[in-house]
């Protein structure tokens, strides 16, 4: 059985712990050590108590249908309840600097899943320097049709 992807890389982000602390963003090389990932991935920089996406994986871009890279959350997301249930989560992966899992929203009559894996990426100086997010797909959402929340899940 083919382990869920989110799972791959929750696993290679333990793997890089220094001493029991978070990787930073100079541990990992995830182009050639989790290539079947990237197109999965997002990195998100702190910038004055908001995120901008600083990458953002290409099955990431055509699942959404936006580039994000370079914008700051608040500006890619439409709803504003998603938008704070983005950012209290991403607060909370900042501050905590513990990973968190979460299930997406979907609305009525779609069947899709959309899982996010956030990882914080911590710094020598112990500061989370970057968040690491694994967005990952299964099924179809119609054009037009938006996420509306988040649902937290265990890691286990």
């Amino acid at each position: 059985m083919k382990e869920e992807p989110w799972k791959a890389l929750h696993r290679y982000w333990l793997q890089k712990h220094q001493e029991g602390r978070p990787p930073s963003r100079k541990d990992l090389d995830p182009l050639i050590e989790i290539p079947s990932l990237v197109a999965n991935l997002v990195l998100l920089d702190p910038v004055d108590g908001n995120y901008r996406y600083r990458l953002v994986g290409t099955e990431v871009v055509r699942r959404t249908g936006m580039e994000m890279t370079g914008k700051m959350i608040g500006l890619t997301i439409t709803l504003p309840e998603m938008r704070e249930q983005w950012r209290e989560a991403l607060d909370g992966v900042a501050i905590g600097q513990k990973p968190q899992l979460f299930l997406s929203k979907m609305p009525q009559g779609v069947t899709a899943r959309y899982v996010t894996l956030m990882l914080p990426l911590v710094a020598a100086s112990g500061e989370t320097e970057m968040i690491l997010a694994g967005i990952f797909f299964d099924g179809y959402v119609p054009p037009g049709k938006r996420v509306p929340g988040l649902s937290p899940l265990d890691l286990e």
